[in-house]
């Protein structure tokens, strides 16, 4: 589902990628936004389950069951496949994307994490979620520039230091020269006290 001022587009995952535009005035249907082209598919779960519009295209996630999923782009006609099997951290399938600022971001059940792709399907990076919640299943991104993430009965906003980069800690030389100081005024202090 994608929201805007206007309208709530939501997506059939058996009908190929058509997207539906609800006029939120009238509360009608009206034709289709993107026509899909029945080559959209996932790999066992959802053919079309997550939307998300930017960078002038609608961008498609498509859940899989073992391998990660798919995402794929549209301008409005056919849906053309940007890249594919998204590594996946815990749940073996993709259950959240979202277009961010140029990038797609992704979630995976059962394991905490966000992970940032470019538009070709290299990993940016990867980000842990270390709130009370135990799984992302789900997510979006808000007005106030935060993540928001359901664990399937409830949501959790993913911001605010609770998202942090998931990084080998790499000791920096200005660290290890504190640490230095540290112990040489540990082995003075030492020597102050034996004379």
């Amino acid at each position: 589902m994608y929201v805007d001022s206007n309208y709530i587009y939501t997506i059939a995952a058996v009908s190929g990628g058509v997207i539906y535009s609800f006029d939120k005035v009238t509360g009608a249907y009206n034709s289709t936004v993107v026509t899909g082209d029945g080559a959209v598919s996932g790999y066992g779960w959802g053919n079309a389950s997550m939307l998300s519009f930017g960078g002038g295209k609608w961008w498609l996630g498509a859940e899989g069951s073992s391998s990660g999923g798919n995402i794929y782009y549209s301008t409005g006609g056919l849906w053309t496949k940007a890249f594919g099997t998204v590594p996946t951290i815990g749940g073996d399938h993709l259950d959240g994307m979202e277009y961010v600022n140029g990038a797609i971001w992704t979630a995976d059940m059962t394991s905490k994490f966000l992970q940032k792709y470019s538009l070709t399907g290299t990993l940016l990076g990867q980000w842990e979620y270390t709130g009370g919640v135990n799984y992302l299943e789900g997510m979006g991104f808000g007005a106030l520039g935060h993540f928001w993430a359901g664990d399937g009965s409830k949501m959790f906003e993913l911001g605010g230091g609770n998202v942090q980069e998931s990084l080998n800690t790499v000791p920096e030389p200005a660290t290890m020269l504190l640490f230095g100081i540290g112990l040489l005024g540990v082995a003075g202090l030492s020597r102050k006290k034996h004379s």
